[in-house]
């Protein structure tokens, strides 16, 4: 019984060879070839590929996913302000849009959708998340925008200088400041106002200025000639605009005021110098909130005289004024204590000013109105009149200031002066209209 399955078996294996010799003359030499290696490699199934480790390529799968989102927008944006533009299409109907997490209007039924989503980026990477759902699925998308500014130009730093022009010219009712019952002489006369200063930044608070000012006066009548000014400043400054809560500053000047009292000067048109003057300040600053402060100031100053001895001497005068402002309004005041200590004695007085202003802004315009008194009273008596001076006087003035630009203001200003005196010699009054052009660097 086992001798003949065992030559059965035999048989069965020795077929085998003879299938195959069938079957390879029908194949071609490179399936031929690709069997050969097939057996030669493995003699089993080992070598065959399984199927389930194929995969689809990127790009077949992104055909192939449910739900397509693509943005619009270009993904580099130079403006901050924009709309985010991308489409949404399915193989479903779409259910349900959202731009992190706010929902956007779906129509019903559709499977393809544009959008339009308004943005304000911020410098940089922006992202924005797309949420898109259908029948059969979710999706969610981020979606980058990149805010690049455009490179601002860096602004030059401004030179540390600066200019102040003024050109005005003014009418008065009684220019030589005649008293009343006397004969008033109307005219008007041109000034021309410079002042330069040149800044040196110490630190961020901390700075040196010099000062340099310039005024010079013009009558149109030139009888009057002799009336005509010339002032000169200069002055040395530091400023710390931060000790102890105060904004503290010192300095040193020179005064020089030059006048055409002489015949000669008055013919060639060149000033005298009639005084000069040496001072030292001191003053202080304190702010209270953005809208109040007040200042106060000391300087003493070493007068010389030209043409007289009895005027030498020196000037100390104390100032204190504050400001704030309210509802739109702005409050001025101040007062203002000056005392000599000259030579002659006879030339010595003390002299009390006080002062009120408002402005009101409105637009391009500032309308302003002060009141200013003064009382002047001498210490001793006066030989030529047997009287003790005693000056008192009031200025009224209405302003209107417009502002063409930054750079550039006009100035409209009413003046009503009164001035009353036990000797009546100097006693006047004065209305003056004066017009300014202001120009500022």
């Amino acid at each position: 019984m086992q001798i003949p399955v065992l030559f059965i078996f035999i048989l069965g294996l020795g077929s085998v060879p003879s299938l195959l010799a069938q079957v390879q003359p029908q194949q071609n030499p490179s399936d031929n070839a690709s069997v050969q290696q097939v057996q030669v490699s493995s003699g089993s199934l080992e070598g065959l590929e399984d199927l389930s480790t194929l995969q689809q390529s990127e790009a077949d799968r992104e055909l192939l996913k449910e739900i397509q989102i693509i943005r619009l927008s270009p993904g580099i944006i130079k403006k901050p302000e924009g709309l985010l533009r991308f489409q949404v299409s399915a193989f479903s109907p779409i259910l349900a849009v959202k731009v992190n997490g706010y929902a956007q209007m779906v129509s019903p039924g559709t499977d393809f959708m544009e959008y339009e989503v308004p943005y304000q980026l911020l410098p940089g990477d922006n992202q924005f998340e797309v949420f898109v759902q259908t029948r059969d699925a979710e999706y969610r998308q981020i979606i980058l925008l990149t805010y690049e500014p455009p490179q601002s130009i860096k602004p030059r730093a401004p030179l540390p200088v600066d200019l102040i022009i003024i050109l005005g010219e003014t009418y008065s009712d009684n220019m030589l400041l005649v008293p009343e019952g006397s004969t008033k002489k109307t005219a008007s006369k041109n000034d021309l106002l410079l002042s330069l200063s040149y800044h040196l930044n110490f630190s961020e608070v901390q700075k040196g200025s010099m000062k340099g000012l310039l005024k010079i006066e013009r009558q149109k009548d030139r009888s009057l000639a002799s009336q005509e000014i010339l002032f000169r400043q200069f002055s040395l400054e530091y400023q710390d605009r931060d000790l102890w809560g105060f904004s503290l500053s010192s300095g040193l000047g020179q005064n020089v005021i030059s006048s055409k009292s002489s015949a000669r000067s008055v013919k060639s048109g060149e000033f005298i110098k009639s005084s000069e003057s040496l001072f030292l300040f001191g003053s202080g600053e304190k702010k209270f909130g953005k809208n109040s402060s007040f200042h106060m100031k000391m300087q003493l100053e070493m007068q010389n005289k030209v043409a007289t001895d009895s005027e030498d001497g020196t000037l100390t005068q104390f100032y204190l004024d504050g400001k704030t402002s309210f509802f739109g309004i702005r409050l001025t005041g101040g007062l203002q204590n000056t005392s000599s200590a000259f030579k002659d004695p006879v030339s010595n007085y003390q002299t009390s000013v006080y002062d009120l202003g408002i402005q009101y802004p409105w637009a391009s315009w500032i309308f302003g109105f002060q009141f200013r008194t003064s009382d002047q009273k001498y210490k001793e008596l006066d030989p030529g009149s047997q009287i003790i001076p005693n000056h008192k006087q009031d200025l009224i003035s209405l302003q209107s200031k417009y502002s063409f630009s930054k750079n550039m203001i006009g100035n409209l200003t009413l003046n009503q002066t009164q001035k009353a005196s036990n000797d009546a010699s100097k006693a006047y009054q004065e209305s003056q209209v004066v017009v300014q052009l202001i120009l500022i660097y």
